[in-house]
Formats: structure tokens, C-alpha cells, sequence
């Protein structure tokens, strides 16, 4: 929980995406007000779900924040956002999630 707020970023490996949304969907209607951030790496690439309610941090700038430097695609609304990347290392993908965690918290 962050500033009144709670967040959840998370990486997981070869999952279902119908399920990731469903248990965004869940997790995010529990929140009061916060964003949840899954990455779903794949044998080939990673898929991501951004979901927020939240007018602070819109699901669509999430997503275009974590692809950019991993030379994705993506998009979606304020609420609801999904993309992909190519395989890149669970160092650069760390990376550039703890980078999101640091931009969050400024």
C-alpha cells in the first residue's frame, strides 16, 4: 500500500490470459483504489495486463511505460490495458518494473 493506495506488480510464467484478467478483474475490485500489473512470461515473448481505477495512474500509460523500454506494443483504456514484448531477460524485466515501482513512489 502506497500513499492511500494499493498496487500489485507481479511476473508469473506460461499462464493462462483469460485467467490473468479474471484475477485482475477480482484482485482490483477488492481494492478500494490502487493498479495491478501482471507479466506473463511466455516461452517466446511476455504479455502484460494492466488494470487500475485509479484517474492517477491510467492502465494505458502503465503499459506504454513498462513496453517502451523493452521495445513493445500495447495499449487500451484508462481502466484496462494489455501488451507484449519479445522475450527479454528476467533481469530486464526486473529492471524495468523496479523502475515503474520508483516512478510510482516519486
Amino acid at each position: 500500500e502506497c500513499s492511500g493506495y494499493k498496487r500489485l506488480i507481479v511476473s508469473v510464467k506460461n499462464q493462462d490470459t483469460n485467467a490473468l484478467k479474471e484475477i485482475a478483474d477480482l484482485l482490483l475490485n477488492k481494492m478500494e483504489k490502487g493498479f495491478i500489473i501482471l507479466a506473463n512470461i511466455n516461452s517466446n515473448n511476455i504479455s502484460f495486463i494492466a488494470r487500475s481505477n485509479m484517474d492517477e495512474f491510467l492502465a494505458s500509460d502503465l503499459i506504454k511505460k513498462i513496453l517502451e523500454p523493452l521495445n513493445g506494443r500495447g495499449g487500451g483504456s484508462k481502466t484496462f490495458a494489455q501488451g507484449g514484448c519479445s522475450l527479454c531477460s528476467k533481469e530486464e524485466l526486473d529492471k524495468v518494473l523496479d523502475k515503474l515501482k520508483e516512478n510510482i513512489n516519486e
